[in-house]
């Protein structure tokens, strides 16, 4: 078994002289196919021609899709920080694969321009029936498209307008210290270690990183600015009528249905409210929390789970549902695609990368804690998803981000269920208001972000700029809509619009809401029918190859009916009253 990656599963070394090679020969194959195929419509008139274009077309996509030297110095980056060259050589191959992109770009902006009355005829035409989806996906957007030249500098000034602005905030985040215990430590980490501390340490570490992030604001101020203005120009251009509209269909979400899905949760915030006053209770506390005590530890499970031990609880649970996830798990282990323990100079968190006809890799900070054992999961629910999917075309191979957290999550439900029954009622009821976190954070604390987003932008394009003090003004009032007044909140709390990187992904937040919820529904079908297991399978290998509604829909889920929000949301609130009685039971036992 080995802990670290193998990267010589992509190349020997950064020096390796195939990189250069595999570089060329994807801006070759760009300069290819627009030589072929710009300047001619011939595909307009002819289904036959059009087949043959879009045969081309996906099997450029094989070859641009794998983007291995991009993905090759990532990785590198990801596990030494301090790396010399890593950083440069992504950056530089980066702007040269958006130069090679953008030769290509003319092709779906062209069949944009195909007329209605074709399109029909297109999209029934039998020949072209497995490029069906994709056609669909840029008829759909045909009307918001803007020129080749128009969007080439939309392309490249994605850098400078975007890029450079986020990734300077990062920076300054990432240099700031918290002083504890007579060490300096970085903000991530100081964030990592305070719930399991004492309430003045806690404390101590809370006002260290407001204090810190005070510093950052007022360049974040400018940086959100130029995020949230930038956003505006690209909708105003192409037409786009609300700001997460352009957003939302890129994820291949119908907007009303998910506009109408926030809504939803957003009147359940009262179960939230419900689990932070039982938390609460939990810490001993009389007064309302503050947002040091909101992550505080209850308690500890005390078991230690070393990382072999991790492997064999996953093992296990995997192969309760089906051997092939225990195969596709043993070769990342046996092949060096999982990087498990945390080391200086590597970042933090857990991913899963994934890449057309490239090994998988898994990135993980394994701490022997119950929470490692379920990230170990989860990120392997990505990979089953990203190793599944290889069964569609590359340009159907991903799948779109509001269905990426299903089966991650799916994967993490069975290995909890594994582990949980093994625990004492003590241990039971710390790891049940662990899942309990961690499914409100999934769910309600994102759509209050998702909220917080839409009033930011709205605002911007009312008034034209916001003030680092408004910002933190609308982040304190979606924050409390979460918490309700179990917790008390002070000013200096909307300041997390700074640190809070998904506040820059436009509109992102939703889709672990939305991919929670279908989880949840997806397991509590497997728990009734464990043959539902042909289901998710069929699930795993769609890829992006149709609607997450439809793909949804062909395996027993409908999304498009309010009532199956609302049920899923009840699955956590039933969660919510289980972690209740089991701390009722035990305080009784405790007189």
């Amino acid at each position: 078994m080995k802990t670290t990656w193998n990267l010589e599963l992509l190349y020997k070394s950064p020096e390796d002289p195939q990189i250069e090679k595999d570089i060329k020969l994807i801006v070759s194959a760009c300069k290819k196919f627009e030589k072929k195929w710009k300047g001619t419509n011939a595909y307009f008139k002819s289904d036959k021609i059009l087949a043959e274009a879009l045969k081309d077309y996906a099997k450029l996509y094989e070859t641009i899709g794998q983007q291995k030297p991009s993905q090759y110095f990532h990785l590198l980056n990801d596990t030494q920080l301090n790396h010399p060259t890593a950083k440069a050589r992504l950056m530089q191959i980066e702007q040269s694969m958006t130069e090679a992109w953008n030769r290509i770009i003319f092709f779906d902006l062209e069949l944009a321009k195909i007329p209605p009355k074709d399109q029909k005829k297109f999209l029934s035409s039998a020949i072209l029936k497995q490029y069906r989806y994709h056609l669909e996906k840029i008829f759909k957007s045909a009307k918001y498209e803007l020129s080749e030249s128009e969007q080439k500098i939309l392309n490249l000034t994605e850098q400078t307008s975007y890029e450079i602005w986020t990734s300077g905030v990062k920076k300054m985040l990432s240099e700031q210290k918290i002083l504890f215990g007579g060490k300096e430590m970085g903000m991530s980490e100081a964030a990592g270690i305070s719930p399991s501390l004492p309430r003045e340490d806690r404390e101590n570490i809370y006002n260290q990183i407001i204090e810190a992030t005070k510093r950052v604001a007022p360049f974040a101020e400018s940086e959100m600015n130029a995020v949230l203005t930038i956003k505006k120009i690209k909708d105003d251009l192409k037409g786009y009528k609300h700001p997460y509209s352009s957003s939302i269909l890129s994820k291949q979400n119908d907007e009303k249905a998910i506009i109408r899905f926030s809504k939803i949760v957003t009147n359940h915030f009262p179960i939230a409210h419900r689990f932070y006053a039982l938390k609460k209770k939990m810490l001993g506390m009389k007064e309302p929390m503050r947002i040091f005590d909101v992550s505080a530890d209850p308690g500890k499970v005390s078991r230690k789970f070393s990382f072999d031990e991790s492997v064999k609880i996953v093992r296990a649970a995997f192969a309760s549902i089906d051997p092939q996830f225990v195969e596709v798990f043993d070769s990342f282990l046996q092949n060096g695609q999982i990087d498990a323990f945390p080391r200086l100079n590597k970042r933090a968190g857990g991913y899963c990368a994934s890449s057309h006809g490239l090994p998988t890799f898994i990135l993980l900070n394994h701490t022997e804690n119950f929470d490692s054992v379920r990230t170990l999961a989860h990120e392997m629910g990505h990979a089953f998803h990203a190793e599944f999917s290889r069964s569609q075309p590359a340009f159907y191979e991903s799948c779109t981000l509001s269905t990426a957290e299903v089966a991650s999550t799916f994967f993490e439900n069975v290995a909890f269920d594994k582990i949980f029954e093994t625990l004492s009622e003590e241990e039971k009821i710390i790891a049940l208001h662990d899942k309990v976190s961690s499914s409100l954070a999934s769910v309600f604390l994102q759509i209050a972000g998702f909220n917080f987003e839409v009033e930011l932008h709205e605002t911007l394009r009312k008034e034209g700029f916001v003030s680092k003090e408004k910002m933190s003004e609308l982040m304190l009032k979606h924050r409390a809509s979460y918490f309700g007044s179990a917790a008390k909140l002070d000013r200096d709390d909307g300041l997390l619009w700074v640190r809070w990187q998904h506040m820059r992904y436009y509109f992102y937040v939703y889709t672990y809401a939305y991919g929670e919820l279908i989880s949840s529904a997806m397991y509590a079908k497997y728990k009734e029918d464990k043959s539902f297991v042909k289901k998710l399978k069929q699930f795993l290998s769609a890829g992006g190859s149709d609607t997450p509604e439809n793909i949804f829909k062909s395996i027993g889920i409908d999304t498009t009916k309010d009532e199956f929000w609302i049920a899923g949301i009840k699955n956590i609130e039933a969660d919510v009253i289980k972690l209740e009685k089991l701390v009722n039971k035990n305080t009784k036992k405790n007189k």
